[in-house]
């Protein structure tokens, strides 16, 4: 369905989305999964799904914490790009779909490139504007030969 909200509304909606997307990325989770990695887990609520290279970890605010503080070892990311989008279900749009694509080394071994795409959706229990992860899914992508 192609979209029929005024260009000017759409163009004001996709510069604040992609901005958001932004300040998400560089500001606060990769800056947050690499040096305060105990705190990540309040991005997440108990209906954020986590699926990380493949692999679906269990669903829930506790699980995703124990994931990521207990699982993985210390990191390293570097961003190349991000793109965000509102996803167009509702006007306003509620949720952002946002990709991430770098290297991320864990435990000091030689980075690896992957791509991560997060769905961010309004926080209900905080003031407007606030977002938490809804779904966030990781995976390491080598060049096809």
């Amino acid at each position: 369905m192609m979209n029929e909200f005024p260009d000017e509304i759409s163009s004001d909606i996709v510069d604040h989305t992609s901005r958001g997307g932004e300040i998400f990325v560089k500001e606060f989770f990769y800056k947050h999964y690499d040096t305060s990695r105990h705190k990540l887990f309040l991005f997440f609520r108990n209906e954020s799904v986590v699926v990380f290279d493949g692999n679906r970890v269990q669903q829930g605010r506790d699980n995703i914490n124990h994931f990521f503080s207990n699982l993985l070892p210390p990191s390293s990311h570097r961003i190349f790009s991000i793109d965000s989008q509102p996803v167009m279900s509702s006007f306003p749009p509620d949720n952002l779909s946002v990709v991430a694509t770098g290297t991320v080394s864990f435990g000091g071994q030689t980075p690896r490139s992957f791509v991560e795409t997060f769905i961010l959706a309004p926080d209900p229990d905080k003031p407007r504007g606030t977002y938490f992860v809804l779904s966030d899914v990781f995976r390491f992508f080598e060049p096809l030969s």
